[in-house]
Parts: C-alpha cells; sequence; structure tokens
C-alpha cells in the first residue's frame, strides 16, 4: 500500500479516493503517490487548498470515471496527458489558476458526459477535437479568456443539454447548425464578441426562452434583419423579431 496524509492505501483495493475523506489543511500540491493507485475510479480532491500544477502522471489513473479538482489554487497548463483518461465520465476543473489553452487530446475523452473549465484564465481556441465528445451533456467554459470562434464541431454534440460559454472573447458568427442541438435546455453566449447576424434556425431549439438563465446571448454584435439587438433578456422578443425577419425576406 502507500501513506497519504497519515492513512494508507491499498493499492489492489482502492477505488475511490477523497470526499468524505478529510484532506488536511497541510495539504499543499497534489502528491505523486496518489498515481500508483491505479484502480482509481473517483480521485475528488475540491476544497483542498491544493496548488501547482497537475502533474502529467495524472495518466497513470486510466481507470478514473471523475475527477474532480474543483475550488483549489492549481496553476499551469491542463497536462495533454489528461487525454490518457479515456473513461472519464466527469472532469470537474472549475475555479482555479489554470492558464494555457485546453490541449487537442481533450478529443479523447469520448465518453465525457460534463466537463467544467469555468473561472480559470484559460485562453486560446477551443480545440476541433471537441466534437469528438459525442457523449457529453454538459459543456461549461465560461468565465474564461477563450477566443476564437465557436468550434463547427461543437454543434454536432447532439446530447449538449447546457453550453456555457459566456464571459470570454469568442468572436465570428453562431453557425445555423445550431439547430443539431435540440437537447439543449441552457445556452449561454453573452459578454462575448460573436458577430454577424442570428439564425432563424436558432428558433427550433427548445430553450426556455422567457428565463435568462435559460438563454442568454446579450452583449454581443449579434444582429437581427440588420439591426443590431443589444437586449436579449426577453427570449420571446428575440424569436418574434426573428419571425419578423423571415417573414420580411
Amino acid at each position: 500500500g502507500i501513506e497519504l496524509w497519515g492513512e494508507c492505501y491499498s493499492i489492489d483495493n482502492t477505488t475511490h479516493l477523497g470526499f468524505p475523506i478529510s484532506i488536511p489543511d497541510t495539504a499543499s500540491v497534489i502528491p505523486q503517490e496518489i498515481f500508483s493507485l491505479t484502480n482509481l475510479r473517483l480521485l475528488s480532491l475540491n476544497y483542498s487548498n491544493i496548488s501547482g500544477p497537475i502533474p502529467s502522471e495524472i495518466s497513470n489513473l486510466t481507470k478514473l470515471v471523475t475527477l474532480n479538482l474543483s475550488n483549489n489554487q492549481i496553476t499551469g497548463a491542463i497536462p495533454s496527458s489528461i487525454g490518457g483518461l479515456v473513461n472519464l465520465k466527469e472532469l470537474k476543473l472549475y475555479t482555479n489558476l489554470f492558464t494555457g489553452s485546453l490541449p487537442a487530446s481533450i478529443g479523447n475523452l469520448t465518453s465525457l458526459e460534463y466537463f467544467n473549465v469555468f473561472n480559470n484564465n484559460l485562453s486560446g481556441e477551443i480545440p476541433n477535437e471537441i466534437e469528438n465528445l459525442t457523449m457529453l451533456s454538459e459543456l461549461y467554459l465560461h468565465h474564461n479568456q477563450f477566443s476564437g470562434g465557436i468550434p463547427i464541431g461543437i454543434y454536432d454534440i447532439v446530447e449538449l443539454s447546457r453550453l456555457y460559454m459566456n464571459d470570454n472573447d469568442f468572436t465570428g458568427p453562431i453557425a445555423s447548425d445550431i439547430s443539431n442541438l435540440q437537447n439543449l435546455e441552457r445556452l449561454r453566449l453573452q459578454n462575448n464578441n460573436i458577430s454577424g447576424t442570428l439564425p432563424n434556425e436558432i428558433c427550433l431549439l427548445n430553450l426556455d426562452w422567457d428565463n435568462q438563465i435559460s438563454f442568454n446571448i446579450s452583449n454581443n454584435n449579434l444582429y437581427i434583419n440588420n439591426e443590431r439587438v443589444d437586449k436579449f433578456s426577453q427570449g420571446h422578443k428575440t424569436r418574434g423579431l426573428l419571425a419578423d425577419a423571415r417573414t420580411e425576406t
């Protein structure tokens, strides 16, 4: 076995590590010993006062289904070796100090259903490989410094129910392919530099149009019928304007 924080853990039999075990306040980094626990299916070190980077040896934990490192002070880039965790269904990295861009290897996580990097300092474009995450139901990229266009492959992730890309620096248009996302319940794109004409196809989504939590694309450079619409807090009004535009063309 190995010793972690004064406790002994069996390499063969330890499948869950984290809540509700007590991680001492003295914990400061992700200890290397963890990467010997190759039968781990859940690793949850959230709210653990951990700083420093994620070691590349994270890829040793190939049986992980849930990785929760949220609400710490973890720094550096998300290592490309995280793409070795091919059984992951939940990846929670939100509210840390990550920098750099998302690694293209994220596209290897084809079992992923929940991906959250909210509230970090991540930047760069979203890799096209994200289109490989066909099982993804919830994607949270908000409150970072991501740039570039919305990857066209996102519109093919038809299981998506929640797509949060707000409060970044995304540019370019919303494609008409957004109508593919028939399971989408929440679409939040506000506070970016998204531009162009809002596609009529957005009306085909099954959103709660009058709930600003469900639908918000305000503070962008979007137009309906050549008229900039700054306030999209009233979803039914947006749909009405699109319907009028469709009638006039």
